[in-house]
């Protein structure tokens, strides 16, 4: 046991930085292990600086989420204006770990959608059911299938069809994404009754555990701190406007005049 190289995943942490620290306490992975977060990392909590510098430290792999897709556009000048959650998370990178735009963005581009570590694959949402280890944006980052594999599908114990329900092959996936509705991981099986789909968002960002799993030992980790941290940054909006930082707001701008000037002119 002590000789083999153990995967560490853990599912959307939503800037719950506290959370992360303590679970990694749990799960003591050595510098031969790897750690694996599932995306959806940085924004609606109060700790995206200590987010960062776990990721830094531990050398880990995230995957992309919806969450950082979202603020790939909006840093390349493709989106709109954001939920101020994501200005927060922005902010706290610039102010505590002094995390460039640029750097942000080229951070993010370079997520995976998935990774296949042979035995599991991990993903931020799901995968195609007829080939699981291709990579697909809209199954991986947000678990939607095309129509032609969308049925036959089981419903799940909400009456409502997802992936996991029509996913019978025998690789383990780990996902998050979907909160889980008990704060427990969401545990599915194929037609063997072997596990071969483990969800791992447990609302850690909304007062509930922050879930790991190690697939080599089969073992879960938790660690809940009980702190509500969406609500608690909804409390601070309430009280004080949250603005983004001069120097990310600066690169927006000049990313969104680049957009425009690029567009074909009009006659």
């Amino acid at each position: 046991m002590k000789n083999m190289k153990r995967t560490f995943v853990a599912g959307d942490v939503h800037s719950c930085g506290i959370e992360l620290e303590k679970l990694l306490d749990k799960m003591s992975p050595t510098s031969d292990d790897r750690v694996v977060l599932c995306g959806d990392v940085f924004d609606r909590g109060l700790h995206a600086d200590r987010v960062w510098q776990m990721i830094q430290k531990h050398r880990m792999t995230v995957m992309l989420g919806n969450h950082e897709i979202k603020m790939i556009a909006f840093l390349e000048g493709r989106y709109g204006e954001l939920p101020p959650h994501y200005y927060t998370a922005m902010n706290i990178l610039y102010n505590r770990a002094h995390v460039a735009p640029n750097t942000l963005l080229s951070y993010l581009k370079g997520l995976p959608l998935l990774e296949d570590f042979g035995d599991f694959i991990v993903t931020h949402a799901g995968v195609l059911l007829d080939n699981p280890t291709k990579e697909d944006i809209s199954a991986n980052v947000y678990g939607s299938l095309p129509p032609s594999q969308k049925m036959p599908i089981p419903t799940d114990d909400d009456g409502k069809k997802y992936w996991w329900d029509g996913y019978d092959g025998d690789k383990l996936i780990i996902y998050g994404h979907l909160v889980t509705n008990d704060e427990l991981p969401r545990i599915r099986r194929n037609s063997k009754k072997q596990i071969n789909s483990i969800g791992l968002d447990t609302a850690a960002v909304h007062g509930g555990p922050l879930t790991g799993f190690c697939p080599e030992e089969f073992k879960f980790y938790s660690y809940k701190s009980g702190r509500d941290w969406a609500k608690e940054l909804k409390e601070i909006k309430a009280s004080e406007p949250i603005i983004l930082h001069p120097a990310y707001q600066g690169f927006v701008d000049v990313a969104r005049e680049q957009v425009k000037a690029s567009l074909p002119k009009k006659r």
